[in-house]
């Protein structure tokens, strides 16, 4: 079973890898949507999608090692 310290440490490591590629693509694929985007505003809706996505990551891993030991 994982302890929850190393669920946090891989949930970090996978998402924060994510943030690169989430800000890049929020910043060049919303104006192929014709979205006007500044790098603030890619950055403020990366933080948001990169803090829910850590969250959901770490609820999804417990649950399943909770799955896994039962």
């Amino acid at each position: 079973m994982q302890s929850k310290k190393t669920s946090v440490i891989e949930v970090c490591v996978n998402v924060f890898s994510g943030t690169i590629i989430s800000y890049l693509l929020t910043l060049f694929a919303l104006p192929l949507w014709k979205l006007n985007i500044n790098p603030t505003i890619a950055l403020e809706i990366t933080i948001l999608y990169t803090l829910v996505a850590l969250i959901r990551s770490y609820i999804i891993r417990r649950l399943f090692n909770r799955r896994k030991t039962k």
